[in-house]
C-alpha cells in the first residue's frame, strides 16, 4: 500500500545498541523507538536522506521516540530528513544527544510546512550536550506542551522560512526561528549561540520556565521575542548578550507552528 520504509522499527521494550551505521534512504522514518522499557543506543551513526512514504508524501523523519522509549544518540548525524529531523513526544519518553549535529531538515512534501531540526513536545524530556542545528526549516529548536528541554554547548544557526503554513495555508514563506518555546514547556540554554535565523532567534510564547546563561543572540531578522508571558528577562537571562539583529527585542505576536500534536500521523504504531 506504499506505506511505512523504516530503517529500525523498536517497541515493546526492545533493545538495540548500533556501532558505527549509516541509515540511509529510508521511508517515512529512519529510527523509530515506541513504548516504555524500549532502550535504543546510537554511536558514530548518521541517519540521512528519510523520505516520506509513498502513499501520501507525509512524514521523512529521522530519528521518532515516544511512548516512554529511551533513546541515546552519541556522535551522530541526523541530516536531510523531511518534515523533523528528531521528534520526541509523550509523557515519560526520554532522548540523551551528545556531540550532535541536526542540519538540512526539508519540509514535508506533502504540504511544504514544517523542516523543523528538533521537537521536543507532550510531556518529552530531551538534553543536548554540544549540538549543532543548522539549515533546517520553520523551527531550529520546537519546545511545546509541557516538554522539558536543556540544550548545553549549542548552536542554532541559519533556520529558514518554510514555503508554506499550518496555521493559515499560505505559501508565501513562514517562520523561520532558532528556538520557540510555547505552552508551559521549560528549557535551559547553557553556553549557546542563536544566529542567521529568518524570523527570531529566540522566541518565547506563554512559557515562563526558561533559564538562559552565557549565550549570543546575533544576525537574525528579530533576536528575542516575548509574548504572552509574564517573563521576566533579568532573572531568566545572565550574560546572555542580543545584539547585530535588526531588532534585538521585542513583544510583538509574531506566528508560531501549528499546535496540533505532529504525533497524530502515527496514531495506530
Amino acid at each position: 500500500d506504499m506505506t511505512g520504509g523504516r530503517g529500525f522499527s523498536v517497541q515493546q521494550g526492545a533493545s538495540v545498541e548500533l556501532v558505527r551505521g549509516l541509515i540511509d534512504h529510508n521511508h517515512e522514518i529512519g529510527v523509530f523507538a515506541n513504548d516504555e522499557g524500549t532502550v535504543v543506543t546510537l554511536k558514530d551513526v548518521a541517519i540521512t536522506s528519510t523520505y516520506p512514504q509513498q502513499s501520501n508524501m507525509k512524514g521523512g523523519r529521522g530519528l521518532n521516540v515516544q511512548g516512554g522509549a529511551s533513546v541515546e544518540v552519541v556522535r551522530g548525524r541526523i541530516d536531510h530528513n523531511h518534515e523533523v529531523g528528531i521528534l520526541a513526544g509523550s509523557e515519560g519518553t526520554v532522548v540523551l544527544l551528545e556531540d550532535v549535529a541536526i542540519t538540512n531538515t526539508q519540509p514535508e512534501q506533502s504540504d511544504m510546512t514544517a523542516g523543523t531540526g528538533l521537537n521536543v513536545q507532550d510531556g518529552a524530556s530531551v538534553e543536548v550536550v554540544r549540538g549543532l542545528l543548522e539549515a533546517n526549516h520553520e523551527v531550529g529548536v520546537f519546545v511545546l506542551t509541557g516538554a522539558n528541554a536543556t540544550l548545553r554547548h549549542i548552536t542554532v544557526t541559519d533556520t529558514r522560512q518554510t514555503p508554506c503554513s499550518f496555521s493559515d495555508g499560505t505559501c508565501e514563506g513562514f517562520l523561520g526561528s532558532g528556538i520557540v518555546l510555547t505552552e508551559q514547556a521549560s528549557l535551559v540554554l547553557e553556553d549557546f549561540l542563536i544566529t542567521g535565523s529568518a524570523l527570531a532567534g529566540l522566541q518565547i510564547i506563554d512559557a515562563p520556565d526558561i533559564q538562559a546563561t552565557r549565550g549570543v543572540i546575533r544576525d537574525n531578522v528579530i533576536g528575542v521575542n516575548v509574548q504572552d508571558t509574564e517573563l521576566d528577562l533579568t532573572e531568566a537571562f545572565v550574560d546572555v548578550q542580543s545584539f547585530d539583529n535588526e531588532n534585538d527585542f521585542d513583544t510583538q505576536d509574531l506566528p508560531v507552528p501549528s499546535a496540533a500534536e505532529v504525533l497524530d500521523s502515527l496514531d495506530g504504531d
